[in-house]
């Protein structure tokens, strides 16, 4: 039981590490496009990219 639990744990973390990235790349895209980055954008910038990294761990 305890390996299923790991498995879809691991699924689960994948997933989430995943999407953030693909968050992360389209603010990217959108900020390039602007060609500005304020205080706002960078805070949102940081936060997922730490997160993308720290589910990036788990994996």
């Amino acid at each position: 039981m305890s390996l299923i639990f790991l498995y879809i744990i691991h699924h689960i973390v994948l997933c989430l590490g995943l999407a953030s990235s693909i968050v992360i790349d389209i603010f990217i895209i959108l900020v390039e496009k602007t060609k500005k980055i304020r205080g706002i954008e960078k805070n949102i910038m940081e936060r997922v990219m730490s997160y993308s990294f720290i589910s990036s761990l788990f994996i």
